[in-house]
């Protein structure tokens, strides 16, 4: 599950991903994710951030961007999320969220 938080809805940005049991429903602590951005100049996405495992307010784990972000002619607001280590006990997917900002 993934958030969008809009701290300005023009251009800055705050990314939220929550990581739940397929079988129990319960959120997961333990992964690791990247956050990617496209670069129109260079035809290829390159790495921004590695998303931070935080606990909400609701005490879920959460994996966010602590920085805000801006979408620029040079991203054009494309980017992915692709998860690079999974928690303990889980299979580690090679599947690749791709989303328009």
């Amino acid at each position: 599950m993934i958030q969008k938080k809009y701290a300005n809805i023009a251009e800055k940005n705050l990314i939220k991903v929550y990581k739940k049991s397929k079988d129990t429903g319960a959120y997961l602590s333990g992964a690791e994710f990247t956050l990617l951005q496209w670069s129109q100049s260079k035809n290829q996405y390159e790495e921004l951030f590695t998303l931070e495992e935080d606990v909400d307010e609701n005490k879920r784990s959460v994996y966010q961007t602590k920085q805000e972000f801006n979408n620029t002619l040079d991203n054009l607001g494309r980017y992915k999320i692709v998860e690079k280590k999974a928690p303990k006990g889980c299979i580690l997917r090679k599947k690749e969220a791709q989303y328009y900002i």
